[in-house]
């Protein structure tokens, strides 16, 4: 069915049919929890620069902790925008030192953006042991 929502729904602008979703975790890699407030306050305000707005919502997931072979549940905070291109491309030095500060500064195994249906994994390696 072909149908102009714009015209119908009087829209002022046209319709954005990708998303920009970011995933804040509530623990490290070991299952330690970190403190995501301000990572998900951050993210949000990343995210409205880039699509004017955005949605966050708050989900159980896990994770298989590779060490002991256990699985690990965590509150995970999914954020997510329409993206408005331009705007994208001018912020996308941030959001990937957004999302490094993430991983580094929480202790993450990894960190996700999914973007258009493709989820990115961003890995950071075990810190070394100090000896």
């Amino acid at each position: 069915m072909k149908l102009n929502l714009k015209k119908k729904l009087l829209a002022d602008e046209a319709a954005s049919s990708q998303t920009l979703t970011l995933y804040i975790p509530s623990r490290d890699r070991v299952g330690q929890p970190i403190n995501s407030a301000n990572w998900v306050r951050n993210a949000e305000l990343l995210l409205n620069e880039i699509g004017g707005g955005s949605t966050q919502f708050s989900t159980t997931g896990s994770w298989l902790d590779h060490r002991t072979g256990n699985q690990v549940s965590e509150q995970v905070t999914l954020i997510y925008t329409y993206v408005e291109a331009s705007k994208l491309k001018k912020k996308l030095p941030e959001l990937r030192r957004f999302l490094h500060q993430l991983g580094l500064t929480t202790n993450q195994g990894e960190v996700i953006a999914e973007f258009d249906d493709r989820l990115y994994k961003i890995r950071f390696p075990k810190p070394k042991a100090q000896t």
